[in-house]
């Protein structure tokens, strides 16, 4: 963790996924308290764009369960999709319930505006 997190203010997490990696920033007031990036299995790297996406936030958010659970979160992705009850595949129903434990706030943020976890998920 870079600063200790105040729960009395709500978590915002960015999250973006590529075709080899997923990548997150958890921050609040601008200032970044934690960051997530890993490399994907082989099999992961033939899911969809939406199972992708969906995968990096709710990494995301098991990763960090023990400071996230119960406390209000945002969540910002390039992902359009994603902000929709879009049930497309059983990974994607399944991961959805996984989201809802956590009550989030799903936005869409343009990609441009995403950068920090753009660049966790392109790491070379």
């Amino acid at each position: 963790m870079l600063t200790y997190p105040n729960f009395n203010k709500p978590f915002e997490i960015y999250t973006d996924a590529s075709k080899l990696q997923l990548g997150a920033v958890i921050s609040q007031d601008n200032q970044q308290l934690v960051f997530y990036s890993r490399k994907l299995l082989d099999a992961q790297t033939r899911y969809t764009v939406i199972e992708l996406e969906l995968l990096s936030i709710v990494e995301t958010l098991q990763e960090f369960h023990s400071i996230l659970l119960g406390h209000p979160i945002n969540i910002y992705t390039d992902h359009k999709n994603l902000t929709f009850n879009n049930f497309t595949t059983d990974h994607v129903c399944h991961w959805r319930l996984i989201v809802e434990e956590y009550s989030p706030r799903i936005y869409y943020v343009k990609g441009v505006h995403n950068i920090i976890a753009d660049m966790l998920s392109q790491v070379p």
